[in-house]
């Protein structure tokens, strides 16, 4: 904005929701600087821009700098704004807006905007009054990422599978207290995502003192249990985690006689 030049910019990834006014700006409304390949994709965003008059949409592409190039919204998710997307009339350089979700009415455009393969579908979210934004089973999100740039993992820093989501969040099937027979695992932790508690299902050979840890990412033990009333066979074990905050952790049993298992859960729920 203050001369120099902003170029390469990915934003992806993103949660944007609640926001009065736009939810993400390609910003040209101070000194109009040369804003050059900016990649937008992979971003949830949801009710912004309600108390705008110009800045009232989700995506507002303003910079008009006519040494301006290689503007790319792709695989985005827009729901629930009075504009889910809009961009300066007077641009006069080529705006690619690609295969999104733009749940709702879209705003106006310059000429060289090139809109393609919008789905105006309601997206689906888990639970939206609960600012859960994941996406449900039926969601028209899934697997209908195309195109490039693509994010490798999500907002959780799950991998994203071959057929990746649009918006933030990969769906992923919920697992239950029956996988652990159906998939003959020896560790499950179920809900996962998780809210406020983790049941944990592990099956032994023989009796053995068990040690239950939860790790951050980075390995750091955020909390330890010990037991020693296992059985041969099925065990339970459930742990609050409401101490913990959203994001993605694993949780780690391991044995007296050398069994090491690892399984990586999430835990949800937006406003915990």
């Amino acid at each position: 904005e203050e001369g120099g030049i902003a170029n390469g910019v990915k934003v992806y990834n993103n949660l944007v929701y609640n926001i009065d006014k736009v939810g993400i700006r390609i910003a040209g409304y101070q000194n109009n600087g040369p804003l050059q390949d900016i990649d937008i994709y992979q971003n949830t965003i949801y009710n912004c821009g309600w108390k705008g008059s110009y800045e009232n949409s989700g995506i507002l592409i303003e910079g008009s700098n006519p040494v301006n190039y290689g503007f790319r919204i792709r695989n985005n998710i827009v729901s629930n704004c009075p504009m889910q997307i809009k961009s300066n009339t007077s641009q006069d350089f080529p705006v690619t807006i690609d295969n999104n979700i733009f749940y709702g009415s879209n705003g106006s455009f310059s000429a060289q905007t090139t809109i393609t393969n919008t789905i105006n579908q309601d997206p689906q979210f888990v639970d939206v009054a609960n600012l859960d934004f994941r996406l449900k089973p039926n969601s028209p999100a899934i697997n209908k990422t195309t195109g490039t740039l693509i994010a490798d993992t999500d907002f959780y820093a799950l991998p994203r599978d071959a057929n990746p989501d649009l918006g933030a969040f990969e769906y992923f099937a919920p697992t239950s207290i029956n996988d652990i027979t159906t998939n003959n695992i020896s560790l499950l932790v179920y809900p996962n995502p998780a809210i406020n508690t983790l049941k944990i299902a592990y099956q032994l050979n023989e009796n053995a003192v068990t040690s239950i840890q939860l790790l951050d990412l980075s390995g750091r033990i955020l909390l330890f249990h010990k037991l020693s009333n296992n059985v041969n066979g099925e065990n339970t074990f459930e742990i609050d985690i409401k101490p913990l905050k959203n994001g993605v952790y694993l949780c780690k049993l391991l044995t007296d006689n050398g069994l090491n298992k690892t399984e990586k859960f999430i835990v949800s729920g937006l406003n915990k």
